[in-house]
């Protein structure tokens, strides 16, 4: 056969295996089957193709060999969404949002207050000296003023030969 045409059969398969399952079962209950029939071409495909035909067949088994379906599963999955639905008048971005809010008024309210019965070891010392902008230090910055001017050329080579 053409393999265009198998192509595009296959394609077609999957859902004429589960439309020839339904009308198996309807068949045995004696339920009026409703559907539109594959076409003539595919029908005539699959009597010519025999790889085609195998493989309906082996989609049909797959699909009666699925376990079936446990009996009110289709009402507890209503009522789960109905449950999650309820539950989300409630975003978890507001309860996030509370949680950090109450967390920053802790450490806010706690502040810089040492715990009197705390070990030395946990305790921070106390700051006694603050950074004076004005001093012209730049934090990470390298400090040069204690190099003598031999040293200052001996970096100055080094970096310019980098």
């Amino acid at each position: 056969m053409n393999s265009v045409e198998c192509g595009r059969v296959r394609e077609l398969i999957p859902r004429l295996a589960r439309r020839l399952e339904r009308e198996d079962v309807a068949r045995a209950g004696k339920a009026p089957i409703r559907h539109a029939g594959p076409t003539a071409q595919v029908e005539a495909h699959l009597a010519a193709c025999r790889e085609c035909r195998a493989e309906l067949e082996l989609a049909r088994a797959l699909l009666r060999s699925r376990p079936p379906v446990p009996e009110g599963l289709a009402d507890r999955i209503v009522m789960r969404l109905r449950q999650e639905r309820e539950g989300a008048r409630h975003p978890a971005w507001a309860l996030t949002a509370a949680a950090i809010a109450a967390l920053a008024l802790g450490i806010g309210l706690h502040g810089d207050v040492p715990d009197p019965d705390a070990p030395p070891f946990a305790q921070e010392p106390a700051e006694t000296w603050t950074w004076d902008p004005e001093d012209g230090v730049v934090a990470g910055a390298p400090m040069l003023d204690d190099l003598t001017d031999q040293d200052l050329t001996v970096l100055l080579t080094s970096l310019s030969t980098e």
